[in-house]
């Protein structure tokens, strides 16, 4: 019933075609990439030789875990040594004692109390377990750890010392625990993503497209640190006697793909097709978090998990409730009031740059120095986008000239949209400005006049516009953004179809909170320049 094969992730093509061996048999490429004949066995998966210094290596599964949330909890530590030096210095500046000695005494009697609230917090132990785990969802957990830990020192000053209270250095101390926190906690997690201990080795399970599309996820994104070593499919076989790709499978078949995952030393299962039968799903899911296998079971469409679901019980069966999507109007009128203050803001701060760039245009090309398009806003309205000109002038009139240059060409069942690395048409100064996303900045005149949003779906040109349908519609009932999940995941990398998945599950599960995360990772997509074209 089940194929079973380890192979590096760029070899999972769309297709998901498996390479013939000159006697017929499906070749397996190992995980070192050597290739080896492999036959089908009915109704069980077919067996996989794994190098045993390999296995060693990972022996153990929780080892990314165990070895992360200790350098958080050492790095916040060294993080509030520095955040009191800076106080000390505060205070010396001020004309104050630097350093007074019942604050030094609190100070190291309640370090550990910061590692116990930030466990209680989940501070530590989300990082092991999220795929997508950045800085950005770190930021509210910090300052909240930060509050409470720096609320009990100032009232632990207050108990045991005497004469008034200063709150000058104890908001100091607020103030810098979280600003160096934040950043070295940064360094740690960049230095730890090259370190061997942080991979994991992942077993992929679920239909062939299923697979593909978690595959396609994860080579985008080698941050995560996720090294595929093995993926169990429904066999050709299966296909044609059932006519589907529904995975069926039994609760024997369930210890076998547990003794798969323990095979190849798999520290993470990713289940991308979920068996339909609930008795199998719980036995296959409850086996392998027996033997210490992280379990992430991909939902068919966000809407149907969504972030603003609720977790309840019925009499112990676990139910899942999805909220229908209606965002209160206080929530929109508050996004708009950020919209607004942040356009305004940037526009005003920004203002000697743009003119700045206006300059270097001119001077660098003729023609205009702003680019307008006509582009698909809420409710289907349409609006002239404004950006700064990054091409030659009369660019769309060459674009037939350069159309087999699109990358995304032959994808997506020919919806796709228009991107080319290193397009000839872009100018000198005009590459500068793609690739630190500057040549967005004159949309913040668009955010003022309510055209778009600081956060939101993709705006998209009418021919792309006209290409989406069903429930991709949804994305009309919010204003297109000049950031969003499709350019702080990988945008021009990541195709049409995804892009509008993104969107998607952007508008179904949308909060003030998300939107300010989104902008937190706006910060690291322009800086890695992932997708900038």
């Amino acid at each position: 019933m089940f194929t079973r094969f380890s192979r590096h992730t760029s070899e999972l093509g769309d297709r998901h075609a498996q390479p013939q061996g000159a006697n017929g048999n499906r070749l397996r490429p190992s995980v070192a990439g050597r290739a080896g004949p492999m036959r089908d066995a009915p109704g069980a998966a077919a067996q996989l030789t794994l190098p045993r210094h390999e296995a060693q290596t990972y022996a153990s599964r929780g080892r990314r875990g165990y070895v992360l949330r200790r350098v958080l909890a050492l790095t916040d530590l060294l993080a509030l040594v520095a955040a009191f030096a800076v106080m000390v210095a505060a205070r010396e500046i001020d004309g104050r004692v630097g350093v007074v000695s019942l604050d030094l005494r609190l100070f190291v009697i309640l370090l550990p109390l910061w590692v116990l609230v930030g466990t209680l917090l989940k501070l530590y132990h989300v990082g092991d377990r999220s795929l997508d785990y950045s800085l950005a969802d770190q930021i509210g957990p910090v300052i909240l750890v930060a509050t409470v830990w720096n609320w009990v020192w100032v009232l632990a000053r207050t108990a045991f010392g005497s004469g008034a209270v200063e709150m000058m250095p104890a908001v100091v101390l607020w103030a810098a625990s979280i600003g160096l926190v934040l950043c070295l906690r940064l360094v740690a997690i960049l230095v730890a993503r090259g370190s061997r201990w942080y991979r994991q080795r992942v077993l992929l399970i679920g239909s062939s497209p299923d697979v593909a599309r978690v595959v396609r996820r994860i080579d985008r994104h080698p941050e995560y640190g996720l090294d595929i070593v093995g993926v169990t499919s429904i066999t050709e076989s299966h296909r044609q006697n059932t006519g589907t790709d529904h995975l069926e499978l039994s609760v024997s078949e369930a210890a076998m793909l547990v003794n798969t995952a323990e095979e190849v030393a798999a520290s993470r299962v990713i289940i991308a097709s979920a068996p339909e039968d609930l008795e199998a799903r719980s036995e296959l899911i409850r086996r392998l978090i027996d033997i210490g296998v992280q379990v992430d079971l991909v939902s068919g469409e966000p809407d149907l998990c969504s972030s603003n679901a609720a977790l309840h019980y019925l009499e112990g069966l676990p139910v899942l409730t999805v909220p229908s999507i209606q965002v209160p109007r206080t929530w929109g009128a508050l996004k708009r009031v950020f919209d607004l203050i942040g356009a305004g803001l940037g526009l005003l701060v920004l203002f000697p740059l743009l003119a700045g760039f206006a300059i270097a245009i001119r001077l660098g090309s003729p023609g205009s120095v702003l680019f307008r398009q006509r582009r698909i806003g809420r409710h289907g309205k349409s609006f002239e986008l404004l950006k700064l000109r990054t091409m030659v002038d009369g660019a769309d009139q060459m674009k037939p000239r350069v159309a087999e240059l699109n990358m995304h060409t032959g994808v997506d069942n020919g919806r796709s949209m228009f991107k080319i690395p290193s397009d000839p048409r872009v100018t000198r100064f005009g590459a500068f400005l793609r690739r630190w996303s500057l040549d967005e900045l004159p949309q913040l005149w668009n955010v003022l006049k309510g055209d778009m949003s600081l956060v939101g779906p993709r705006p998209l040109v009418p021919e792309e516009a006209e290409l989406v349908e069903g429930r991709y519609e949804v994305r009309l009932m919010m204003r297109p953004g000049i950031t969003g999940p499709w350019q702080t995941l990988g945008r021009s990398d990541i195709g049409f179809e995804d892009m509008l998945r993104l969107d998607y599950t952007y508008v179904m599960n949308w909060t003030l909170t998300e939107d300010l995360k989104l902008l937190m990772k706006t910060v690291g997509a322009v800086a890695w320049a992932r997708g900038a074209y």
